[in-house]
């Protein structure tokens, strides 16, 4: 019988290291949450910090005693711990940690009662079995706990407006919570589950917006577009909705103007929203407008500041701005986050080939080998070059890395260009920016920014790849 820890109102997958609280899933980055586990796991012991690292970050290239500090910070903040008076984790100075609450066991089987058949039929692994069959209690059994798992699965707003039929109310609500995971066989199920639900009340906009975004997320963007219009005529006040479609159009169609209208409706209506801040600083950097758009990410990481992916695009955006000393901070930050972030570590290897320190570029450069899985004769050919020929064996082996692959998504068409481009050899970074395009990944929106390119901006067919892109160049927005 699979258990999951149950400590105060919170509960922990020891499998998935999924942290809840009173049903509803607690966001904490993949590193404070193996932390997490460990510490429970072994509630009342001792767990030094050198166990800790040996757990969480096994050859890792990374400033542990910064990114354990960090993540010990990040799991009291969302527990609501103190460290003067611990309820939960306690400091034991310069050992490591000891989890102090009381804990106890619970088998699935005592989370999910009886809306495990439906969930069971869909094969999930029984970690996210016992995630999602919260919101099938709630539906089959009513309020089932004194204060209502229902109301703590949506807003009293949303409540409200939840499908009338108890079949679909059931099938949005396991929707809604299957979205909780970035696995693209459960979004398929979220996005049938949602469909479920439309077929029985079929002008119910928020599962319309449902399985927008479960097609978003798993990487079928141009699919979403039409389930999203369709809400948007059905409750044009749909925040969320009109975010999901300016993501659509800005970073896979292209339609500038759609995405902004959209971008501009969503924060109207939800102020407060951190994602589409992101988006918000995107749209002005693509229009050339770097300290709005920067203005823009930092409200985002004011509403979002324990997130990594906001730590890394602030990085990104701050790193295209020039501010490459803010830049080296935020990526920094976003590996203290999330130690395997591929976006923070690249980023970093960037901003500081531009500062132009030899050994941080060669310490950068070998951290993303590690993390691509080098060989140990890569690594050590790396090791023993000249370090001014480090960045030389980097691109090198890059380009190797990404010609290997047995399918190239446009993603790595465009790191290939970049490498390319980097190793002189024109011809092919064009050809594989002509790929990247075809396929529509959302890095070429930064052709006229990334440094990496510009050993390319001389060629005559640079100026043709930038007007096939058809930017927009208002001064407005």
């Amino acid at each position: 019988m699979d258990e999951i820890y149950r400590f105060d109102s919170f509960e922990l997958d020891p499998r998935t290291s999924e942290l809840r609280r009173d049903g509803m899933v607690v966001p904490l980055q993949p590193q404070p949450a193996g932390i997490l586990a460990l510490l429970v796991s072994r509630a009342g012991q001792l767990v030094t910090r050198e166990e800790i690292q040996g757990a969480i970050w096994p050859d890792r290239v990374v400033d542990y005693d910064q990114g354990l500090n960090y993540a010990i910070r990040q799991i009291r903040a969302v527990l609501g711990d103190d460290a003067d008076d611990p309820r939960f984790v306690e400091t034991l100075p310069r050992r490591g940690y000891r989890f102090v609450g009381s804990v106890e066991r619970v088998s699935d089987a005592e989370l999910i009662g009886h809306g495990r058949g439906r969930l069971v039929a869909y094969g999930l692994s029984g970690s996210l079995l016992a995630v999602v069959a919260v919101a099938a209690w709630a539906v089959l059994d009513g309020d089932a706990s004194p204060r209502g798992e229902r109301a703590a699965l949506v807003s009293p707003a949303e409540e409200s407006s939840l499908p009338v039929d108890p079949t679909a109310r059931e099938s949005f609500l396991i929707a809604r919570r299957l979205l909780d995971t970035s696995d693209r066989a459960v979004l398929e199920q979220a996005r049938r589950e949602f469909e479920e639900a439309l077929a029985r009340e079929p002008d119910y906009a928020p599962a319309l917006t449902g399985i927008g975004e479960a097609l978003l997320r798993s990487g079928k963007a141009a699919e979403a577009r039409a389930p999203l219009e369709r809400a948007l005529e059905l409750n044009p006040r749909d925040a969320q909705a009109h975010h999901l479609l300016a993501q659509v159009f800005l970073f896979n169609d292209w339609r500038w103007e759609e995405a902004k209208r959209h971008l501009d409706e969503s924060l109207r209506l939800r102020p407060e929203y951190p994602a589409a801040y992101q988006v918000q600083a995107y749209w002005h950097a693509l229009n050339g407008r770097m300290e709005e758009a920067r203005t823009s990410m930092r409200t985002a990481l004011r509403l979002d500041p324990l997130s990594s992916y906001v730590h890394a695009d602030a990085g990104w955006i701050d790193y295209w701005a020039g501010e490459l000393d803010v830049a080296e901070t935020r990526c920094a930050r976003t590996l203290e986050l999330d130690p395997g972030s591929g976006s923070g570590r690249t980023c970093l290897l960037f901003v500081r080939i531009e500062q132009g320190d030899q050994v941080a570029v060669r310490e950068a450069a070998r951290a993303l080998m590690v993390a691509h899985e080098a060989g140990a004769t890569d690594l050590t050919s790396f090791d023993l070059a000249p370090i001014g020929e480090s960045l030389t064996r980097y691109w090198s082996w890059e380009a190797q890395r990404l010609e290997g692959l047995p399918e190239r998504s446009a993603h790595e068409a465009f790191l290939l260009a970049l490498a390319y481009a980097q190793l002189g050899r024109e011809d092919d970074a064009f050809r594989q920016l002509d790929a990247a395009r075809d396929g529509r990944t959302s890095w070429m929106l930064w052709l006229e920014v990334e440094p990496r390119l510009e050993p390319l901006r001389d060629d005559p067919r640079w100026a043709g790849v930038v007007g096939r892109m058809g930017f927009p160049r208002s001064p407005a927005g």
